[in-house]
């Protein structure tokens, strides 16, 4: 897949309020969080309007109740949150832009949607050949 700098994702388009019921974003770009707040604060905070995704790790099967939520800080007090479906992250906003937590007013909002940047659709890659 294509990995785009988070300069990249802050310049694409945004949902927000035009989005319809059928908006596939299900993700939550947070920032201006207090200092020391945790993971484990965003899980119980976020939580409660709806599911958190969680990351499935990469082999061995683990069970979904043990796998880490897909929760990414950055070093700059902010970072992004996935959940199960995009009715939770669509009500996030409006549940908890300038929510206190510890100490700072935090802001929330739609996540951008990663639409690769640059280029249009792509087309048919070649097919191998069938080997021996």
């Amino acid at each position: 897949g294509v990995t785009a700098t988070m300069a990249e994702l802050r310049k694409a388009p945004k949902c927000g309020e035009h989005c319809g019921d059928d908006c596939p974003n299900n993700r939550i770009y947070f920032s201006n969080l207090g200092e020391g707040v945790t993971t484990k604060d965003l899980e119980e905070l976020f939580g409660t309007v709806g599911l958190i995704a969680r990351e499935r790790p990469k082999g061995r099967g683990v069970f979904k109740d043990q796998m880490p939520y897909k929760i990414r800080m950055y070093d700059n007090n902010d970072g992004v949150l996935t959940y199960e479906d995009a009715s939770a992250a669509h009500a996030a906003p409006k549940f908890f832009n300038g929510h206190e937590l510890k100490g700072s007013k935090m802001a929330v909002e739609l996540a951008e949607r990663k639409e690769r940047v640059g280029g249009g659709g792509g087309g048919f890659g070649g097919g191998g050949g069938g080997g021996g």
